[in-house]
């Protein structure tokens, strides 16, 4: 039987492995969720301890206003990938290349990326203090419970959510192969789908790698990511197609047998031979 990469192989191990699609899944996302926690590790957090220890004192929010001794507008880190900046002081503006870039204003925080700034409102009813002599001790006694919980998150995510997709693709693959001429079944169809989305879960892995090491910029990894898409629609009709025999209902598969093997019954009498004699006819009749 074929790996899982091909189309006659997605098609055999649809047919086949139930709770091998189940396990493939979830490695899948393993792996996917380790590439996105190391991104993060090595490009933001780096980036977000180094600000905490740059807010400046007296940093506080209260009453969903941000304030601090004096004005202040700077930016306190950044990289190629994440910027963190401070802005109290609304006569100067803040700028910055960076692909993600984070300003905490007066009134809420800005996040601003290739497609504009998105504004948030400071919580309500919360006393934040953002002094680096309270956020750095707070930060470094639970930064490994908040990474693994975001390791977890993202790995039920991506498991869960390929799960969905390939329940959402079910009924017009399974329309899509009957009219075709194959019976599958509503399992197979959507272990069908399950496996073909891992081929665009994996290029996807490795666009997130390569844009981590900047070898892709920003707008060629929004070009990755447009691509997958699409990629597994194509993997699953053309996985689809490799349901054959494998893919029949066993019982239309039996039918067909027995309607081809039917044997003739020669005991049964002829038309001839159950017609009655005449009695008035000749001998010769």
């Amino acid at each position: 039987m074929s790996l899982p990469f091909t189309f006659r192989g997605i098609a055999d191990w649809a047919v086949r492995l139930k709770t091998g699609v189940f396990v493939n899944t979830l490695l899948t996302g393993f792996v996917a969720a380790g590439v996105v926690g190391w991104f993060v590790w090595i490009n933001w957090l780096p980036v977000w301890e180094t600000a905490i220890m740059q807010f400046p004192a007296g940093s506080i929010i209260e009453k969903q206003v941000l304030s601090t001794n004096a004005p202040v507008s700077k930016n306190l880190a950044s990289n190629h990938f994440l910027s963190i900046s401070i802005r109290t002081d609304t006569q100067k503006e803040i700028s910055s290349t960076s692909d993600l870039r984070i300003i905490l204003d007066t009134s809420g925080v800005r996040i601003g990326s290739l497609f504009g700034y998105l504004r948030l409102p400071y919580p309500a009813g919360y006393i934040i203090e953002l002094d680096s002599e309270q956020v750095h001790p707070w930060w470094l006694s639970r930064s490994f419970f908040l990474y693994l919980g975001a390791f977890t998150f993202f790995w039920i995510g991506f498991s869960l959510s390929w799960r969905v997709l390939a329940l959402i693709y079910t009924t017009p693959v399974f329309i899509l192969t009957y009219l075709s001429g194959r019976r599958p079944t509503f399992g197979i169809v959507f272990r069908l789908n399950q496996l073909s989305l891992m081929p665009p879960a994996l290029f996807m892995i490795v666009a997130v790698i390569l844009h981590g090491l900047e070898q892709l910029n920003l707008q060629e990894f929004l070009v990755a990511n447009a691509i997958h898409f699409p990629m597994g629609w194509m993997i699953v009709v053309l996985s689809a197609r490799h349901l054959e025999i494998s893919s029949l209902s066993t019982q239309d598969l039996a039918k067909s047998k027995q309607v081809g093997s039917k044997p003739v019954d020669t005991t049964k009498p002829t038309s001839r031979e159950r017609k009655p004699r005449n009695p008035f006819s000749s001998p010769d009749h």
